[in-house]
């Protein structure tokens, strides 16, 4: 199948975007702020957002076949995305393929890694690796963030909220579900977020960090020492 891509993404300012041989769409919209990620409002707005976006790209560019959507903190990541693009052309298959995404937490000298998308790919909640990372493709439920979806797919049933809220997911669930594709995560292709990228990693300073692996040996042996006392 000869695939035409769209790379699609919503934000308050025109996004650069770092591959100039793939078409590039970006919605701009209004800078909205709600108390909490979780947000039935918040969702909602994001949604239309959404749909207003796919509206405007596709017809500046009819003949798009594939939608890539890549959320704005990760167009800097090229590699992944053309990754993720070459993946799917690999696979050559009608299905909704997704990356991975993972947070950086640094609250020690060394840092693990959390999954990101835990509300969109409930399979992968709280997910986290240290020194091991995930490999292969996983046939989960839905995928956000990062993924790429058939154009018509879109057309037929749009992105929604599905019910209930917050249980059952956001914009990207209710896609996934409706499509009834196949949805794959590949954890081979990782896009990732940091403090200075996301407002839901805590910052530690360098010397917070180094304290916390000082303190962390102590506080296990004092903590020992406390359940010993207490059984005497």
């Amino acid at each position: 199948m000869n695939r035409k891509y769209l790379v699609a993404t919503i934000s308050t300012k025109q996004e650069q975007w770092p591959i100039p041989d793939i078409p590039f769409y970006c919605h701009i919209g209004p800078r909205q702020y709600y108390p909490h990620s979780e947000n039935r409002q918040r969702v909602e707005f994001l949604t239309e957002q959404r749909n207003q976006a796919m509206d405007k790209a596709l017809k500046l560019y009819p003949k798009t076949t594939h939608i890539v959507n890549i959320e704005s903190n990760y167009l800097a990541q090229k590699k992944a995305i053309r990754r993720l693009i070459a993946r799917y052309d690999e696979l050559d298959a009608n299905i909704i393929l997704g990356a991975s995404t993972w947070a950086k937490m640094e609250h020690g000298i060394l840092p693990y890694y959390q999954f990101y998308d835990g509300w969109a790919t409930p399979e992968m909640y709280y997910y986290r690796y240290k020194y091991r990372s995930p490999k292969g493709l996983v046939q989960t439920s839905s995928v956000g963030s990062c993924l790429i979806f058939p154009v018509e797919i879109w057309e037929k049933h749009r992105f929604g909220v599905p019910e209930p809220f917050p249980r059952s997911g956001i914009y990207y669930n209710w896609l996934c579900e409706k499509s009834s594709l196949p949805v794959l995560l590949d954890l081979d292709i990782k896009f990732y977020r940091d403090a200075r990228t996301s407002d839901l990693i805590p910052y530690y300073s360098p010397w917070n960090r180094v304290k916390a692996t000082l303190w962390k040996p102590v506080r296990q042996s004092l903590r020992g020492k406390i359940i010993h006392l207490s059984r005497r």
